[in-house]
């Protein structure tokens, strides 16, 4: 029964996220983090939401994000979800650029009675690489996409607590100048006979890797065949002398 909860939402969510990001239209605010400027959509997250901690951007969501449901009959069965769409782009300052690996921490509170209760903090994240001219960012290639989903079933037996989600894209040992984070933010809180199940989002992170470029080896053969040929050239100047 879990897994065809999470597979009908998941489904839900990847069609909601094919249509948002199809036609996405916010209003994008600059931040500075440490060697990157990232953009995010005040409209969404809402003013004062973003604390940027060098290249660690939390968002903390309002209580308006949650869902909760109580099934009163024994034989009695409902479902709730919620998802919406957003995005974050990360553009490396000159002299520097971005990993792939990016690190999304979802955490928030969950409540389920024992047996037929299921909470789930649904984040999927599309990880993709991007252009930037200085004022549009352009998708290139997707890297990875990034399912977030931690739960609590009451089939281990009640809970009511903290709930923490993180997962990491994959590190491809390529660099980039920008990158496109597409975000999908949902909960699923699924009650099946009596009880109550209820889900809330506190907040959402994202941790980006910023560096230097490693020099390619062309550039490296090319530093070597310099220092040999400064090296030949005090070596005549020597025996010259």
């Amino acid at each position: 029964m879990k897994f065809l909860r999470s597979t009908r939402l998941l489904l839900s969510l990847l069609g909601a996220f094919a249509a948002a990001s199809g036609a996405h239209a916010a209003n994008m605010v600059e931040v500075g983090g440490l060697h990157a400027k990232y953009f995010y959509d005040s409209d969404y997250w809402g003013a004062g939401a973003l604390t940027v901690v060098d290249n660690s951007l939390t968002f903390a969501l309002s209580n308006a994000f949650s869902l909760s449901t109580t099934m009163r009959q024994a034989d009695g069965h409902s479902q709730k979800n919620l998802n919406t769409y957003s995005q974050i782009w990360a553009i490396a300052d000159d002299g520097y650029v971005l990993g792939s690996a990016t690190t999304s921490t979802v955490t928030g509170q969950v409540k389920v009675s024992s047996k037929g209760s299921y909470a789930s903090l649904q984040l999927l994240s599309t990880v993709s690489s991007a252009s930037w001219d200085g004022s549009r960012i352009s998708t290139l290639d997707n890297i990875e996409w990034v399912y977030n989903f931690p739960n609590k079933s009451g089939s281990d037996g009640a809970y009511d607590g903290k709930l923490v989600g993180v997962e990491t894209s994959k590190n491809d040992r390529r660099e980039y100048s920008a990158l496109l984070i597409g975000l999908s933010n949902g909960l699923i809180v699924d009650q099946e006979g009596v009880g109550q199940s209820s889900a809330t989002v506190n907040t959402i992170r994202y941790d980006f890797t910023v560096m230097r470029p490693v020099p390619e080896p062309e550039t490296y053969a090319m530093l070597l065949a310099g220092l040999g040929l400064v090296g030949f050239m005090a070596r005549r100047r020597q025996r010259g002398a």
